[in-house]
């Protein structure tokens, strides 16, 4: 079953009211265990109706993490958008990963750029992916792919909810929570 880690936030005594409440109107994002994950619980997510007053879409944020992703050499579309497969020994998923300049679904890096960047080669484990779930659709596009896990300043140090989910808002710095 997938976490909503958005839920855990909404309940934490460590967010302010404001931060709650802007949860409450902005997609869920939630933390698969492995891909059959998504494919059995990601089409059937809630999406209440107060979150479509600001978002049109009914739209989820998904990580996963340890998963494989290979290329679909023959299926590219007329926007230079490739698509790849993502799978483990669970199940597979056709995700679309659009170009960097795409102006509607922007991911951090195109393929091209991850391939280069992260080092991924075609059939390579990657620490963590991140995308977009429509739900309505069943449609799954890359946001984000990392090789390998991310520690600020090469040092591993542990971090809270709050952190991690600061750190997923583009544009807002983490502040370390003091133990």
């Amino acid at each position: 079953m997938m976490i909503n880690l958005s839920q855990f936030m909404r309940r934490s005594p460590h967010f302010t009211l404001f931060e709650k409440m802007r949860s409450s109107l902005t997609p869920d994002f939630y933390l698969a265990g492995d891909v059959s994950d998504v494919t059995e619980n990601a089409p059937f997510l809630p999406f209440p109706f107060i979150k479509t007053i600001i978002n049109s879409k009914d739209v989820a944020y998904i990580a996963l993490h340890n998963v494989k992703i290979s290329l679909i050499p023959y299926l590219n579309d007329s926007n230079g958008s490739k698509f790849v497969f993502v799978y483990d020994s669970s199940g597979i998923i056709t995700m679309e990963w659009p170009e960097k300049n795409n102006r509607i679904f922007p991911p951090r890096h195109s393929y091209e750029e991850a391939c280069i960047e992260e080092g991924i080669k075609d059939g390579d484990m990657v620490h963590a992916l991140f995308f977009r779930y429509f739900i309505s659709s069943w449609t799954a596009v890359v946001l984000e792919v990392q090789k390998y896990p991310r520690w600020r300043n090469g040092a591993r140090k542990k971090y809270s909810l709050k952190e991690i989910l600061d750190n997923l808002i583009p544009g807002k710095e983490p502040v370390p929570q003091e133990a």
